[in-house]
Protein backbone atom coordinates (compact mmCIF):
# COMPACT_ATOMS: atom_id res chain seq x y z
CA UNK A 1 0.00 0.00 0.00
CA UNK A 2 1.19 3.37 -0.10
CA UNK A 3 0.17 6.77 0.63
CA UNK A 4 1.38 10.12 0.34
CA UNK A 5 4.44 8.49 -1.62
CA UNK A 6 5.05 6.62 1.35
CA UNK A 7 5.29 2.29 1.27
CA UNK A 8 3.57 0.14 4.15
CA UNK A 9 4.54 -3.81 4.24
CA UNK A 10 1.91 -5.86 6.22
CA UNK A 11 1.29 -9.62 5.93
CA UNK A 12 -1.12 -11.39 7.75
CA UNK A 13 -1.35 -15.20 7.00
CA UNK A 14 -5.22 -17.04 7.65
CA UNK A 15 -6.73 -19.89 7.08
CA UNK A 16 -8.65 -20.35 3.60
CA UNK A 17 -11.26 -22.67 5.38
CA UNK A 18 -12.07 -19.93 7.93
CA UNK A 19 -10.49 -21.51 11.25
CA UNK A 20 -7.38 -22.68 11.88
CA UNK A 21 -6.25 -26.31 11.96
CA UNK A 22 -4.31 -27.33 15.36
CA UNK A 23 -1.12 -27.13 13.66
CA UNK A 24 -1.59 -23.85 11.64
CA UNK A 25 -2.85 -22.62 15.15
CA UNK A 26 0.34 -23.91 16.74
CA UNK A 27 2.44 -22.48 14.24
CA UNK A 28 0.48 -19.02 14.02
CA UNK A 29 0.89 -18.63 18.04
CA UNK A 30 4.30 -19.30 17.54
CA UNK A 31 5.15 -16.87 15.53
CA UNK A 32 2.98 -14.31 17.03
CA UNK A 33 4.89 -14.94 20.58
CA UNK A 34 8.29 -14.54 17.87
CA UNK A 35 6.86 -11.40 17.15
CA UNK A 36 5.80 -10.06 20.96
CA UNK A 37 8.75 -10.46 21.87
CA UNK A 38 11.04 -8.81 18.72
CA UNK A 39 8.16 -5.23 19.19
CA UNK A 40 9.14 -5.18 23.00
CA UNK A 41 12.96 -5.06 22.08
CA UNK A 42 12.17 -2.42 18.99
CA UNK A 43 13.42 1.08 20.84
CA UNK A 44 15.04 3.83 20.25
CA UNK A 45 19.12 3.25 20.74
CA UNK A 46 18.07 -0.61 20.38
CA UNK A 47 20.60 -2.86 17.98
CA UNK A 48 18.55 -4.31 15.62
CA UNK A 49 21.27 -7.44 15.61
CA UNK A 50 20.52 -7.78 19.39
CA UNK A 51 16.18 -7.36 18.57
CA UNK A 52 16.79 -10.21 15.68
CA UNK A 53 19.23 -12.43 17.52
CA UNK A 54 16.62 -12.57 20.75
CA UNK A 55 13.72 -13.17 18.01
CA UNK A 56 15.72 -16.12 16.71
CA UNK A 57 16.20 -17.27 20.38
CA UNK A 58 12.36 -17.24 20.78
CA UNK A 59 11.88 -18.84 17.24
CA UNK A 60 13.87 -21.74 18.50
CA UNK A 61 12.25 -22.20 21.53
CA UNK A 62 9.25 -22.60 20.00
CA UNK A 63 10.25 -25.01 17.56
CA UNK A 64 11.49 -27.12 20.91
CA UNK A 65 8.25 -26.61 22.76
CA UNK A 66 6.27 -27.62 19.27
CA UNK A 67 8.47 -30.78 19.29
CA UNK A 68 9.88 -29.88 16.01
CA UNK A 69 13.31 -29.27 16.75
CA UNK A 70 15.86 -30.80 19.94
CA UNK A 71 19.03 -29.89 21.96
CA UNK A 72 19.79 -26.77 23.25
CA UNK A 73 19.04 -23.46 22.20
CA UNK A 74 22.53 -21.75 22.27
CA UNK A 75 23.24 -25.15 19.95
CA UNK A 76 20.62 -24.46 17.67
CA UNK A 77 21.89 -20.51 17.64
CA UNK A 78 25.10 -21.43 16.84
CA UNK A 79 24.02 -23.88 13.94
CA UNK A 80 21.44 -21.75 12.27
CA UNK A 81 18.79 -23.86 12.93
CA UNK A 82 16.26 -21.33 12.97
CA UNK A 83 17.10 -20.36 9.96
CA UNK A 84 16.04 -23.33 8.18
CA UNK A 85 12.35 -22.37 9.50
CA UNK A 86 13.16 -18.19 9.44
CA UNK A 87 15.38 -17.69 6.42
CA UNK A 88 14.72 -14.37 5.94
CA UNK A 89 15.55 -11.16 8.01
CA UNK A 90 13.90 -10.10 10.73
CA UNK A 91 12.55 -6.75 9.10
CA UNK A 92 13.80 -3.64 7.39
CA UNK A 93 13.76 -0.05 7.16
CA UNK A 94 10.00 1.40 5.72
CA UNK A 95 10.06 4.69 3.72
CA UNK A 96 9.44 5.60 0.02
CA UNK A 97 10.26 2.02 -0.84
CA UNK A 98 9.24 -0.85 0.75
CA UNK A 99 12.76 -2.02 1.37
CA UNK A 100 14.03 1.29 2.20
CA UNK A 101 17.21 2.69 2.39
CA UNK A 102 18.01 4.12 6.18
CA UNK A 103 20.67 6.09 7.29
CA UNK A 104 22.55 3.10 8.14
CA UNK A 105 22.16 1.25 5.03
CA UNK A 106 19.05 -1.18 3.82
CA UNK A 107 19.13 -3.04 7.51
CA UNK A 108 18.95 -1.18 10.51
CA UNK A 109 21.74 -0.79 12.72
CA UNK A 110 21.27 1.10 15.68
CA UNK A 111 16.98 1.81 15.83
CA UNK A 112 16.87 5.78 16.28
CA UNK A 113 13.48 7.65 16.98
CA UNK A 114 11.45 8.58 14.10
CA UNK A 115 12.70 5.38 12.18
CA UNK A 116 10.35 3.41 10.50
CA UNK A 117 10.75 -0.76 10.32
CA UNK A 118 9.05 -3.75 9.59
CA UNK A 119 8.85 -6.63 11.82
CA UNK A 120 8.25 -9.38 10.07
CA UNK A 121 9.26 -13.16 11.53
CA UNK A 122 7.81 -16.23 9.89
CA UNK A 123 8.01 -20.41 10.36
CA UNK A 124 7.90 -22.14 7.04
CA UNK A 125 8.63 -25.49 5.63
CA UNK A 126 10.38 -25.11 2.83
CA UNK A 127 11.44 -28.77 1.53
CA UNK A 128 14.93 -26.89 -0.52
CA UNK A 129 15.94 -25.45 2.59
CA UNK A 130 14.42 -28.56 5.02
CA UNK A 131 15.84 -31.70 3.16
CA UNK A 132 19.32 -30.85 2.37
CA UNK A 133 19.57 -30.00 6.47
CA UNK A 134 18.64 -33.35 7.29
CA UNK A 135 21.27 -34.81 5.73
CA UNK A 136 23.89 -32.59 6.92
CA UNK A 137 25.60 -34.27 9.26
CA UNK A 138 25.29 -30.73 12.22
CA UNK A 139 22.23 -30.34 11.57
CA UNK A 140 20.23 -33.61 11.44
CA UNK A 141 20.38 -34.19 14.82
CA UNK A 142 18.55 -30.90 15.94
CA UNK A 143 15.61 -31.91 13.36
CA UNK A 144 12.73 -34.48 14.63
CA UNK A 145 11.64 -35.29 10.96
CA UNK A 146 8.23 -37.19 12.05
CA UNK A 147 7.37 -34.40 13.68
CA UNK A 148 7.73 -31.73 10.87
CA UNK A 149 6.61 -33.84 8.34
CA UNK A 150 3.54 -33.67 10.49
CA UNK A 151 3.25 -29.42 10.25
CA UNK A 152 4.21 -29.47 6.31
CA UNK A 153 1.15 -29.18 5.81
CA UNK A 154 0.71 -25.81 7.00
CA UNK A 155 3.26 -24.27 4.46
CA UNK A 156 4.32 -21.50 6.48
CA UNK A 157 3.20 -18.27 8.43
CA UNK A 158 4.63 -14.82 8.23
CA UNK A 159 2.82 -11.75 10.89
CA UNK A 160 3.84 -8.60 9.72
CA UNK A 161 3.62 -5.02 10.96
CA UNK A 162 5.26 -1.83 10.54
CA UNK A 163 6.65 0.55 13.66
CA UNK A 164 7.31 4.17 14.29
CA UNK A 165 9.98 4.42 16.43
CA UNK A 166 9.15 6.80 19.44
CA UNK A 167 11.20 8.48 21.88
CA UNK A 168 9.26 6.47 24.43
CA UNK A 169 8.63 3.05 22.78
CA UNK A 170 7.08 2.20 19.34
CA UNK A 171 3.79 3.40 17.51
CA UNK A 172 2.11 -0.06 15.80
CA UNK A 173 0.93 1.16 13.08
CA UNK A 174 -0.64 -1.90 11.34
CA UNK A 175 -4.26 -2.43 12.89
CA UNK A 176 -5.59 -5.16 10.75
CA UNK A 177 -6.43 -8.19 13.10
CA UNK A 178 -3.80 -10.56 14.57
CA UNK A 179 -5.20 -12.85 17.33
CA UNK A 180 -6.12 -16.52 16.19
CA UNK A 181 -9.58 -15.34 17.88
CA UNK A 182 -10.15 -12.03 15.94
CA UNK A 183 -8.94 -13.49 12.20
CA UNK A 184 -11.52 -16.29 12.78
CA UNK A 185 -14.10 -13.93 13.59
CA UNK A 186 -13.14 -11.75 10.29
CA UNK A 187 -13.36 -15.09 8.27
CA UNK A 188 -16.69 -15.54 9.02
CA UNK A 189 -17.68 -12.65 8.30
Amino acid sequence: AEWGGYTADITRTFPVSGKFSAEQRDIYEAVLQVQTIALERIRAGAKWESVSWDARRRCCECLVDLGLVQGEVDSMLENDISQLFFPHGLGHHLGLQVHDVGPMGPLPGTLEEGNVVTCEPGIYFVDAILEPAHEDKVKHWFLKRDMIEKFKSVGGVRIEDDVHITADGIDNLTTVAKSVKDIEAKMQG
